[in-house]
């Protein structure tokens, strides 16, 4: 169930090839570097289209970008290397969401959400529920 995409790399249903409880599941890795949130929206938007959920490509990019902005490293990590990952998967049955993870590197998790309003305004406007909990922040949105 994998797709070849521009550049060499496959876009595929890694809850399917992992043989996982969830068939519409997949993550994106976070480097410390500068292309790092437009490389994963351009993620984000691939994966949708491929499950065919296009209508969410926006909300999500900007939910998990948000979510992303928890795992940008203090100064002096090392530029290019791994901070954390992203993930989604549609979890749920009539009442299915799409749920969105920022989880760090073992030893390293994300940072509690910051009191900003204008994020929590986007989290809040744009998902059913958010929340920052062992070691990794999420948001559940709904299906569209």
């Amino acid at each position: 169930m994998s797709e070849t995409r521009k550049g060499g790399g496959h876009l595929f249903d890694l809850g399917l090839e992992a043989g996982l409880g969830t068939p519409l599941f997949t993550a994106c890795r976070i480097r410390h570097e500068s292309a790092a949130l437009a490389d994963l929206r351009r993620f984000i938007h691939r994966t949708l289209a491929f499950w065919g959920l296009d209508a969410m490509g926006e909300d999500t990019s900007s939910v998990a970008t948000e979510l992303a902005h928890r795992l940008i490293p203090e100064p002096g990590f090392p530029f290019g290397a791994t901070t954390g990952w992203v993930s989604l998967a549609v979890v749920g049955g009539p009442n299915a969401t799409l749920l969105c993870v920022a989880s760090g590197l073992p030893g390293k998790s994300p940072q509690p959400p910051a009191p900003s309003a204008h994020s929590d305004r986007i989290l809040t406007a744009l998902t059913r529920n958010w929340a920052h909990a062992a070691g990794a922040t999420w948001a559940r949105l709904p299906l569209r």
